[in-house]
């Protein structure tokens, strides 16, 4: 998708990972402009209900030791993302789970996925709502 000026990623998610170690199962958030070549971290540009831990990245858990969504997280929850740093180039964006060896990691689900721009809304063709429209017979 290409980015317009001052975009911004909003979605919903709850999480139910491996809860009460030290954090080997998580979620990361990841956009490319290289189709795919190499990825870079969102966490530095959350601006709302960002990442809430560190990954351990131990028991062959393949993100590494990373800032990740971890835990348990009951209730579906809004996370805002500001993509104005990779306006107007190509992306992909991609939510990575990453899990241990050993124990189950449970799931992460997620709602209401949308990238926003400010602009300015088109004026409809549709004249049924010009001057006074409710008066008219």
């Amino acid at each position: 998708m290409l980015l317009p000026t001052d975009a911004e990623l909003m979605f919903w998610h709850k999480h139910n990972f491996e809860a009460g170690n030290d954090n080997y199962d998580g979620g990361v958030i990841e956009i490319t402009t290289n189709n795919g070549s190499s990825w870079t971290d969102l966490g530095p540009v959350m601006t709302q209900n960002g990442y809430n831990g560190t990954l351990n990245g131990g028991f062959g858990q393949p993100l590494g030791s990373v800032p990740a969504f971890v835990d348990a997280l009951g209730s579906y929850t809004e996370v805002k993302v500001d993509l104005s740093s990779f306006a107007k180039q190509n992306v992909k964006i991609r939510w990575r789970m990453g899990t241990d060896s050993s124990v189950p990691a449970g799931d992460w689900k997620f709602d209401d996925i949308r990238v926003v721009a400010p602009g300015v809304c088109a004026v409809p063709n549709d004249l049924i709502f010009e001057n006074d429209f409710e008066t008219q017979p």
